[in-house]
């Protein structure tokens, strides 16, 4: 199967020296690199964002809690 495979007109060896393999490998290395940082901040900023609106709920709690305490909200 592999020799038909071959002789397909389609079908071209390409022989890469080692300058070749290390520029392919290097780009890949960076892309790597790249697509995990993307995935670290976004994951970094989904964290901060979940911690924003748990703040900004307890402060908004906190806030009728001591304007009901100070009679500004009548219940």
């Amino acid at each position: 199967m592999r020799n038909e495979f071959e002789q397909c007109p389609l079908y071209d060896k390409h022989e890469l020296d080692e300058g070749q393999i290390e520029q392919i490998a290097e780009r890949a290395a960076k892309r790597a690199v790249e697509l995990a940082k993307e995935d670290l901040f976004k994951d970094v900023g989904h964290s901060v964002f979940r911690v924003m609106y748990y703040l900004v709920g307890v402060a908004a709690v906190a806030l009728f809690v001591w304007l009901a305490k100070i009679g500004a909200i009548k219940q």
